[in-house]
C-alpha cells in the first residue's frame, strides 16, 4: 500500500508541474466598456463607440486620429445606408 501511495503523489505532483499553473489566460490589452458615443443607424440600431484602449476604440480615435468630438465619429450613420442587392434582385 505504500508503494501505491507513493506512486500516486509522485505522479500527481509531475502532472501538477506539467501542466503549469492554472491562470486565466487575457485576450490582449486592457479594454474598457464604457460607451463614449452612441449612434443609431437608419434601421433603428444602436451603435456605440467604447473608450476601448489605444489599438481599437474611441482611445484610439482621439489619440492617433485627433477626432476629438463625437459628431464626426456618428456622421457616415445619419445618412442612409448603402445596401448591396442579393444575387437575382
Amino acid at each position: 500500500m505504500r508503494k501505491f501511495t507513493a506512486f500516486t503523489s509522485t505522479v500527481a505532483v509531475a502532472a501538477l508541474f506539467l501542466s503549469g499553473a492554472a491562470f486565466p489566460a487575457h485576450a490582449g490589452p486592457y479594454w474598457n466598456k464604457h460607451i463614449k458615443c452612441e449612434a443609431t443607424d437608419p434601421d433603428g440600431r444602436r451603435i456605440p463607440t467604447r473608450l476601448g484602449n489605444g489599438v481599437l476604440g474611441w482611445s484610439h480615435i482621439s489619440g492617433e486620429h485627433n477626432i476629438k468630438k463625437c459628431a464626426l465619429v456618428n456622421i457616415p450613420l445619419r445618412d442612409k445606408v448603402d445596401k448591396v442587392p442579393e444575387l437575382g434582385e
